[in-house]
């Protein structure tokens, strides 16, 4: 599977290949991951000074989370995919994560091929989902339905702060097509050899029950 990998604000393509180095190899060498950098420039996500130097350029996907500012993101993602497509799965972590379903969702009613083949998505400690509808910004709404019909795994740490959106956004997802894995940990892609086996093992569930190979 060719997954396209889109990283949390204030961080860069450097920080989350680092961040899933460890997943990325537990879900094996025959699968191939590009990574998509953000394009505004944003200060250093908090606690990560610790790990890349701060004088770094961080970035993120959107200014906010205002319809206008994603409907520009999704346009530029959008074309990314078709320039440099198709992709199998998405791979998102925390605003990555969002943006990912927020490309779902506004192709939800479309064919795989005009969501550039996406038929699989990994979240991990997403935000709050967001539909768009038309370029009119008048403010962040919601999705309130089930929305998203391909196999998602929804990765949630049950101390993040986001908590409760992670699981809002899981449920936009069709209830027999996803799969939540909660784990005792915070806002961060989780590393651990156990976490990182128990994830990989559950990706592979997914796929390989809605009948396709990963």
């Amino acid at each position: 599977m060719r997954f396209l990998c889109l990283h949390g604000r204030g961080t860069n393509n450097q920080v989350f290949e680092t961040q899933t180095a460890a997943l990325r190899y537990k879900l094996g060498a025959n699968h191939e991951f590009e990574f998509v950098e953000g394009s505004i420039p944003s200060p250093q996500a908090p606690g990560l000074s610790k790990f890349f130097p701060s004088q770094d350029q961080y970035y993120s996907y959107v200014a906010s989370d205002s319809i206008a500012d994603v409907s520009s993101c999704l346009d530029d993602l959008g074309e990314y995919v078709e320039s440099n497509g198709p992709f199998d799965a998405f791979m998102g972590f925390s605003e990555g994560a969002t943006i990912a379903m927020a490309f779902l969702s506004q192709h939800h009613d479309l064919s795989k091929a005009s969501a550039g083949g996406i038929k699989a998505a990994i979240f991990i400690c997403a935000g709050k989902p967001i539909k768009i509808s038309g370029k009119e910004d008048t403010g962040s709404t919601v999705i309130n339905e089930e929305i998203v019909d391909i196999p998602t795994l929804h990765v949630i740490g049950k101390r993040d702060p986001v908590y409760a959106d992670s699981l809002e956004l899981s449920r936009k997802c069709k209830k027999d097509r996803r799969e939540v894995l909660e784990f005792y940990g915070g806002h961060e892609v989780p590393m651990s050899a156990r976490l990182v086996g128990e994830i990989a093992t559950a990706f592979e569930r997914i796929v390989e029950r809605n009948n396709f190979m990963c």
